[in-house]
């Protein structure tokens, strides 16, 4: 029950968004907005979908990176499995869920290191991505706030800036802090309380939940944090980078001149707006940010709009392709094995 109004929450939401967004395309007028895209150039295009691929790549970097702090998984496999995530991710109404799951079963499978700890290291790589596109997206805003003239945008960008960077500086400054608190005897107690009688483990302290050490040691306590968050923190901010030089390449393509900075932090707002909306791949909610953000930015009002379409259609077809790809692949070796 609790799933399906889950479900019809997410489904009204998403409604919502995609009304919100064919609204906004009518008062541009769909006949401009698809000129405009029509009229796109071909090899910026071409160059924002190769962005698209470049995103995933140095997330599969990173991903394998984190993973080899356990043993050593093949970067090929990695990249794999993460495109297979991606794709599930894309294609189930769960607010980004069962990607990690997906790819900890995945990784289970293929190490035998027991699902706790493989979804261990798909939660650490999605919480550093996450604080990587904040530190990233927080210094992009600072940038464009000091870009812009004064007006309605400015002050919001400086404090949602601020925020994003002061919030992972906490994050990262509270992990070992966290960590203890996770094992205190009294927080094992209410964590085994919880937990099904079958994912129990019998502590120095009584009964403890077995899946506790093994889901939050890779993001809490592997490596030294001032030594492994540079690292996966950066490789994240690189990799949501890409995205931003998709979205500025998709701009290029209709004629649209716009900094870097500017795009780029409205490609990041953008994309918050749409993890928030818990839709299938952000679909409409990204998208309508998007063009209400280049419309706060004033640019061209239209031809923006045909850039945001155009550099969704680009990452809904890159993720899509090589995702659905890379699971028929997952399914045609399976079933050899089989």
């Amino acid at each position: 029950m609790r799933f399906l109004r889950g479900w019809v929450f997410r489904s009204l939401i998403l409604a919502a968004c995609l009304a919100g967004l064919a609204f906004t395309i009518r008062s541009l007028g769909p006949a401009r907005v698809v000129d405009a895209a029509r009229g796109a150039d071909p090899v910026w295009l071409l160059l924002s979908a190769l962005a698209m691929v470049a995103r995933y790549a140095v997330w599969g970097v990173k991903w394998a990176i984190m993973l080899a702090r356990r043993g050593k998984v093949g970067i090929g496999w990695v990249f794999h499995a993460l495109l297979i995530g991606i794709f599930v991710n894309l294609t189930t109404p769960t607010a980004k869920l069962a990607g990690g799951f997906v790819r900890a079963a995945l990784v289970q499978r293929r190490t035998g290191w027991g699902l706790a700890a493989c979804y261990g290291w798909s939660l650490a790589d999605q919480v550093t991505n996450t604080l990587g596109n904040l530190l990233l997206g927080g210094a992009l805003l600072l940038a464009a706030a000091a870009a812009l003239p004064p007006g309605p945008v400015r002050g919001p960008f400086i404090a949602l800036g601020i925020a994003a960077v002061l919030g992972v500086t906490a994050t990262l400054l509270l992990r070992g802090w966290t960590w203890r608190q996770v094992r205190r005897p009294a927080a094992a107690r209410w964590l085994a309380r919880v937990t099904p009688a079958r994912f129990r483990v019998e502590g120095p302290n009584g009964p403890a939940a077995g899946w506790v050490e093994p889901v939050f040691a890779p993001l809490l306590e592997v490596g030294r944090t001032w030594r492994v968050a540079p690292v996966d923190l950066g490789l994240a901010a690189l990799s949501c980078s890409f995205m931003c030089v998709s979205n500025a390449c998709a701009l290029a393509a209709v004629g649209v001149e716009a900094s870097f900075v500017l795009s780029g932090a409205a490609t990041v707002l953008a994309g918050l707006v749409g993890t928030l909306a818990g839709t299938l791949g952000g679909i409409g909610a990204t998208e309508l940010a998007l063009i209400t953000l280049y419309e706060r930015m004033h640019l061209p009002a239209e031809s923006a709009a045909a850039a945001a379409l155009l550099h969704r259609a680009a990452y809904y077809a890159v993720s899509l392709v090589l995702g659905g790809l890379a699971l028929l692949w997952e399914g045609r070796t399976t079933g050899r094995k089989g």
